[in-house]
């Protein structure tokens, strides 16, 4: 008996393959990012660590950790480069010591045989006198922001040369155009019929409307047609979602949950007839500050399902914390502290991103 569903198998096979190889392409990338940041974020917390306890030495090991995977990726002497543009920078009238003290430690972890309990001495043998309050972790992100623009700018790079490289082959050989076109939508799951449609669609001055090979001699249409009715992509419309900066969402939350706060107690005031007022008596009070707070938590849930823009990878950041008020990326999955703390608490900023 012939088996009719070998080809099919065989199809079958090849695509999940295929599939395989990109699930597993983005699973390595996905987990070389969380390797990063969970390794940056470690600094991040023993530098906030440093500044809530002056008198301790934290964890140093993660410094080391870090540059081993900068070293890996063949990023070893950027933290030199970071620390000659930051020492040309300070002065005593602008005198930020944190991102030079973060980039030497960086330094130091690369040396050889370097250790933990070496570099907690060279912790403790600085400690500025006149220096912010918050100087390490506000050093840390600083020279996170740079580490990761430098690359950005590698990636970028990369791109440009990719875009370069292609463009070269298509104006050497024309039928890479269109061979790149159909993989491209191929892979999105376009049959053929919805792929020539596509490229007519985007072509409109194509030959192949009239039969003929699409890189055959053209005849110029008389009148130009009309260009495709395309809508807005999800992305652009997300980046306008996401376009307002940290700042100016934080100044909006604070003042609608200030708004709200007044509204549930001044609606309370309202519906809350006179007698029932002068039957509780000082009970009434705690029926404003119910139906305050009620308003209260439930503007800053709602605020806080709309993300603001990342000032590192220009992605989804969302602002989280109830003690100290702080954004996380769901892009990159980068942290960025704020000087915003709830007072009625009674505690400072770090503890929140501990």
């Amino acid at each position: 008996m012939d088996d009719w569903l070998s080809p099919l198998r065989a199809i079958d096979a090849e695509l999940d393959a295929e599939h395989s190889k990109i699930r597993a392409k983005r699973a390595a990338r996905k987990a070389e990012i969380d390797e990063f940041w969970n390794a940056w974020n470690a600094i991040v917390l023993a530098c906030t660590i440093g500044d809530e306890k002056p008198g301790d030495v934290p964890d140093m090991s993660s410094f080391i950790a870090f540059y081993k995977l900068l070293k890996k990726r063949g990023w070893a002497g950027w933290p030199r480069e970071i620390a000659k543009e930051f020492s040309a920078k300070v002065t005593k009238d602008r005198f930020q010591p944190g991102p030079l003290f973060v980039a030497g430690l960086l330094i130091e972890a690369g040396k050889p045989r370097a250790t933990a309990s070496k570099l907690a001495e060279v912790y403790r043998s600085f400690t500025p006198r006149q220096a912010p309050r918050y100087w390490l972790s506000d050093g840390a992100e600083v020279v996170g922001n740079a580490i990761v623009g430098r690359i950005d700018i590698l990636e970028r790079a990369e791109t440009t040369r990719r875009i370069t490289a292609l463009t070269s082959a298509a104006r050497r050989r024309p039928a890479i155009r269109k061979q790149l076109f159909a993989v491209f939508l191929s892979k999105r799951g376009l049959g053929p019929a919805a792929i020539r449609d596509r490229w007519l669609a985007e072509n409109p001055h194509s030959d192949e409307k009239r039969g003929h090979s699409i890189f055959s001699n053209k005849v110029e249409c008389p009148l130009s047609p009309l260009p495709p009715l395309s809508l807005p992509k999800l992305e652009v419309l997300w980046q306008g979602v996401a376009a307002v900066r940290i700042a100016v969402h934080l100044l909006v939350t604070l003042i609608l949950q200030g708004i709200a706060f007044l509204t549930g107690a001044f609606l309370a005031l309202l519906l809350v007839p006179s007698a029932v007022r002068q039957g509780l008596g000082m009970g009434t009070m705690l029926i404003y500050g119910i139906t305050a707070f009620a308003f209260l938590f439930t503007t800053r849930m709602l605020v806080r399902a709309i993300p603001a823009r990342c000032p590192v990878c220009g992605g989804r950041t969302f602002q989280k914390g109830m003690r100290v008020v702080y954004y996380e990326c769901k892009d990159c999955r980068g942290i960025v502290h704020t000087r915003v703390t709830e007072s009625v608490y009674g505690v400072e900023r770090g503890q929140a991103c501990i």
